[in-house]
């Protein structure tokens, strides 16, 4: 069993983790959260890497300038952003004081873990980022393909609470695909897809063998049920994202567009005969 560099995030610890408390927490999104780290673990899917650069750039920035230490995590399916929030702050003479927001208590559990792993803080709250009310505001929020798990009503909420969490002047900083060609309201892989999907996972464990914590024959299993369950609502165009920003009090500062040389990796996470493109923004409150 190869399973990679481990010293940057150790998915070989956390997938089963997940796992576990995804069995003891979730209330219907286990196929989720459960499956998520051994998808990465496996090279299954491509999470959030394509997106790293950018958030590496801006988050070091951040991290050199003072007045952006507190900092909110809106909703991970995993601590991605928590570490890359802490990679960059590590090189920083300021220090961060990170809270996460979620739904759900497996990905506050999870994070809590890599905290705890990092040694340092991270103040968690289960409850519906739409009506969050935090005791002071917070300098930045980090967030990644969040949006998209919101149909234009609630998307307008959840931008609507950001601007309330935030300072004036304070920092949204997130990704998002959009899809310009989709003609439903919401996204899902087809039924040749989540084989597809199920075929690459079974011939991903044939190579691997034996996960931390997981039969070879059961990466499959999870795999199928991640692709049953995905759908994302649609979001058309970087246009639509900045107009939802702007209409709540924010400026668009940074708007970058993914690239083709990350198109073929970044499809992997949605289905992939929808074309779609990552679109990274930093946004700032105005007042």
């Amino acid at each position: 069993m190869d399973l990679g560099d481990q010293s940057a995030e150790p998915l070989a610890e956390s997938a089963q983790l997940a796992l576990q408390l995804a069995q003891r927490y979730c209330h219907g999104c286990d196929w989720y959260h459960g499956a998520w780290q051994y998808l990465r673990l496996a090279g299954v899917t491509a999470s959030f890497d394509a997106c790293k650069p950018f958030l590496q750039r801006v988050l070091s920035e951040l991290a050199a300038r003072s007045g952006f230490e507190q900092i909110l995590i809106s909703g991970s399916a995993d601590y991605a952003m928590l570490a890359a929030i802490l990679d960059a702050w590590d090189v920083s003479a300021h220090r961060p004081i990170t809270t996460m927001v979620d739904i759900c208590r497996t990905p506050l559990e999870l994070n809590a873990w890599y905290a705890n792993r990092r040694s340092v803080a991270l103040s968690t709250y289960q409850a519906d980022i739409r009506s969050f009310r935090p005791a002071e505001h917070f300098d930045l929020i980090c967030t990644h393909s969040f949006l998209g798990l919101f149909d234009a009503a609630d998307r307008q909420r959840v931008v609507e609470s950001w601007a309330r969490c935030l300072r004036p002047g304070g920092l949204v900083v997130t990704t998002q695909r959009v899809r310009p060609d989709a003609i439903a309201e919401r996204v899902a892989y087809s039924r040749e897809q989540v084989q597809a999907f199920e075929a690459r996972a079974k011939e991903r464990a044939q190579s691997m063998g034996d996960l931390p914590g997981l039969p070879a024959g059961a990466l499959a299993p999870l795999a199928r049920a991640y692709a049953e369950h995905k759908q994302t609502y649609v979001i058309r165009s970087a246009g639509e994202l900045r107009s939802l920003f702007e209409r709540n009090g924010f400026a668009v500062e940074e708007q970058e567009q993914s690239g083709a040389a990350e198109h073929a990796a970044d499809r992997l996470a949605g289905p992939p005969d929808i074309s779609s493109e990552r679109i990274r923004i930093v946004a700032r409150k105005l007042r």
